[in-house]
C-alpha cells in the first residue's frame, strides 16, 4: 500500500547550484553528496518536516540530458501559496499567477 511520497531523482546541469537553490528557497537540507562511479556528481536533499528526499545528479559520462518539467509541492492553503509566490518574486524568481486545476491550486 502506498503511504506517501518518498523521493524523486532529478538530472540537472549543475548539482551544487541546484542543491543550493533547493536548500535556500525550499528549506531542504543536504545530507549527502559525492561522485557517481563512472563520472558525474550527485547530492541528496531532504525536507526536515515533510519527510521526502530530492536526489540531484548531473548527466556525467552517461550523456543524460538535464530536464525538469516541473516539481509541485503541497501547501496548507491558497493564502500560504500566495505568500510563497510573493516571497519568490521578491527574491527575483520568475513565478506565475496562481491558477486552479482540477485537483489543486498551482503557481
Amino acid at each position: 500500500m502506498i503511504r506517501g511520497f518518498s523521493h524523486m531523482q532529478l538530472v540537472v546541469t549543475d548539482v551544487p547550484t541546484s542543491a543550493r537553490w533547493y536548500c535556500e528557497v525550499l528549506g531542504l537540507v543536504q545530507f549527502v553528496a559525492g561522485e557517481i562511479p563512472g563520472g558525474g556528481s550527485y547530492a541528496g536533499l531532504k525536507h526536515p518536516k515533510a519527510s521526502f528526499v530530492i536526489g540531484l545528479q548531473d548527466g556525467g559520462t552517461k550523456g543524460q540530458v538535464a530536464m525538469i518539467d516541473h516539481v509541485s509541492f503541497g501547501v496548507g492553503s491558497t493564502a500560504e501559496l500566495e505568500r510563497w509566490r510573493i516571497e519568490l518574486l521578491g527574491r527575483g524568481f520568475p513565478v506565475s499567477d496562481i491558477f486552479e486545476e482540477e485537483a489543486s491550486f498551482n503557481a
